[in-house]
């Protein structure tokens, strides 16, 4: 390749680089968002240097600095699917530990606890609601019996008398909740824990499974 050629490539480089897009882009780090393929991407290091393994073929593992740099002598592969399912069987058995058993109850119970009282709070709102229309209301009625008058009193009354039958509706429908604590939550969670590895096959939940195991796996 000649100097000149070079020196063209180099400079369409820089210019595409440099270019308002490609700035905006690299700004984002997007490389640093990109969701893992897989549940151990990134997680698994080189028992000689310490480097990352990487994707070798369809399901195996390696040295990237063996296998992409020569900079280390391990260039044996392992499969990622084994590798998958031991780390999963250890989080099985570290997940069921009776103190994890315990704050999975207790985090249930907060949660269920949490929304009793959005319920309680959302209901109450509607009440005080209701009581404060049905007052205005009354008043417009004395005023309306007494002979009183005025531009748009009827349709503020339809209004409130709308808005009312709105409120009381929802009130009928809508209950306070009873609590409902389960009474097999250990087990529940020994199941949750048992399936991790169907969560993963599932691809309506593998995205969210595998944050939360590489999560726990960090």
């Amino acid at each position: 390749m000649s100097d000149e050629l070079w020196d063209a490539v180099k400079a369409r480089q820089t210019a595409i680089r440099d270019s308002e897009g490609v700035t905006k882009a690299r700004a984002t780090r997007f490389w640093e968002q990109r969701r893992a393929q897989h549940l151990l991407t990134g997680l698994v290091y080189c028992g000689s240097c310490g480097s990352r393994l990487a994707s070798v073929g369809r399901d195996y593992l390696a040295c990237s600095a063996a296998r992409g740099q020569g900079t280390c002598s391990n260039r044996k592969g392992v499969r990622r699917s084994p590798l998958e399912d031991l780390i999963l069987e250890g989080l099985r058995q570290r997940l069921m530990a009776p103190e994890m058993v315990e704050e999975f109850i207790t985090a249930y119970h907060e949660e269920v606890n949490r929304h009793r009282r959005e319920a309680t709070a959302a209901r109450a709102s509607k009440e005080r609601a209701l009581a404060e229309v049905t007052r205005k209301l009354d008043k417009l009625i004395e005023a309306l019996i007494e002979g009183y008058r005025a531009p748009g009193l009827q349709q503020r009354l339809d209004d409130m008398e709308a808005r009312k039958a709105v409120l009381e509706q929802e009130l009928a429908a809508d209950p306070p909740p009873p609590v409902r604590l389960h009474p097999n939550l250990a087990q529940v969670y020994r199941g949750k824990v048992e399936r991790l590895h169907e969560a993963l096959a599932d691809p309506g939940l593998r995205d969210e499974a595998l944050g939360i195991l590489r999560g726990l796996i960090e």
